[in-house]
């Protein structure tokens, strides 16, 4: 599979870090309170999150929605195609099928694993 994203920029667009993330790379969002980067990868549906100052990815999470078509799971699949981070630093994420929300302290329970 081609195009996996890896390339990180400073504000004047010069390349600072490699940083593998997944397939087709199509949504970035900062979330500056944690100084973190989420980037929406929009083939294989993952959320790669990135910590600005070490330049690693922290965490790769696979967002899904459960069985009530509104809860946060690892069951079904989809794939991405926005993301947003609230002032509270919830993450919104939209599918195929509408918008959800990740909660600030799962987020942060699941990249500290």
């Amino acid at each position: 599979m081609q195009n996996r994203g890896k390339c990180l920029l400073d504000p004047q667009l010069r390349p600072v870090a490699n940083i593998p993330v997944g397939y087709w790379p199509r949504d970035i969002k900062i979330d500056r309170v944690r100084g973190w980067v989420f980037v929406g990868n929009y083939v294989d549906g993952t959320i790669s999150v990135i910590d600005l100052n070490a330049k690693k990815v922290l965490a790769t999470l696979r967002p899904a929605r459960g069985p009530d078509d509104r809860s946060w799971t690892r069951s079904l699949v989809m794939q991405l195609s926005g993301l947003f981070v609230d002032d509270h630093e919830n993450l919104y994420v939209a599918d195929g099928m509408g918008i959800f929300r990740i909660d600030a302290a799962q987020i942060d329970q699941l990249v500290k694993r």
